[in-house]
């Protein structure tokens, strides 16, 4: 995984960046593609509106014409937001805070992760062989699902004692009833790379009929009865290019994780408020609020 700007970071930094700029600039003339109201507009601005835009690489004159036009209306407004002291205003300010931190976190962590080795040959070898339940005995799964969302089971243990001892999923969904505890159900389908690797290696040691209860990476928790099961292997050659992006990935966020604990070892935090009796997680990197890759839709779209 390429660690990107954040949607929100990507959608407002070109305003921050005009609302941010002084309205005299020392700027190379050659960088400047506009002056409004004093303030010049330069080709890196009109390149980030672009690539904003997923038109980076467009050639096209009215597609530039376009995304200047653009520039230029959120310099209008910005001047204007100053000059009516918007710029003064409390959440204003607490959103361009923010957005500035995001910007500076995610260049910082571009930086750090950009020179990672990426894996080589025996790498892939080790983890192809390594998972049978994702590549040589590959299963695509049909189960009868209940999903529970996050915060209506009180009891996860209590779950997983009776989908221990019940024989279909309408005892488990009938018991959750008595309790109160909303769960949608559905006949689906499952693939293993669906499911993160102890969760995949369940479901294929798992027999026909099997009721199995998982904590799937959207949070929450599912109920899962084995119905039927296809075997679908995926090649060592099919999965060279998902198993280096998935190593990729995984050495980036452990050197992300790494440098991240020490940081926060070496910087004075203090909660306070409501918090002031919590503890701050040395972990810093959540693997499931990252943004969905193609190395997240699994082996199965390489075949």
């Amino acid at each position: 995984m390429r660690y990107r700007p954040l949607p929100l970071v990507a959608a407002c930094i070109s305003i921050l960046v005009i609302a941010c700029t002084p309205s005299h600039q020392a700027t190379a003339s050659s960088q400047v593609v506009a002056r409004v109201n004093e303030a010049d507009l330069t080709i890196h601005q009109l390149n980030y509106m672009l690539s904003s835009r997923r038109m980076a690489a467009s050639t096209d004159s009215s597609v530039r014409i376009q995304a200047l036009e653009a520039l230029i209306d959120q310099q209008v407004l910005a001047h204007q937001a100053r000059r009516d002291g918007v710029d003064r205003d409390p959440a204003v300010l607490a959103a361009i805070q923010s957005a500035t931190n995001r910007i500076l976190a995610q260049a910082q962590a571009d930086r750090l992760t950009s020179r990672i080795e990426p894996p080589g040959s025996t790498d892939v070898d080790t983890f192809y062989d390594a998972h049978p339940e994702l590549f040589k005995e590959r299963r695509v799964y049909t189960v009868d699902e209940l999903s529970i969302p996050i915060g209506m089971l009180a009891n996860a243990e209590e779950l997983r004692a009776r989908a221990s001892k019940a024989r279909r999923v309408d005892d488990i969904s009938a018991w959750l009833q008595s309790k109160g505890v909303a769960a949608a159900r559905q006949t689906g389908v499952i693939r293993p790379e669906d499911l993160s690797l102890e969760n995949a290696q369940r479901l294929h040691t798992a027999q026909l009929s099997d009721i199995l209860v998982i904590n799937p990476a959207s949070g929450g928790t599912q109920v899962l009865q084995i119905l039927k099961f296809e075997k679908h292997p995926v090649s060592r050659t099919q999965a060279t290019a998902w198993i280096e992006r998935k190593l990729l990935d995984t050495r980036q966020r452990d050197r992300l994780n790494t440098e991240l604990v020490a940081l926060k070892g070496a910087s004075k935090i203090e909660l306070m408020g409501e918090f002031a009796q919590s503890q701050v997680s040395s972990l810093a990197i959540n693997p499931t609020a990252r943004p969905v890759n193609a190395v997240d839709r699994g082996v199965g779209a390489l075949k």
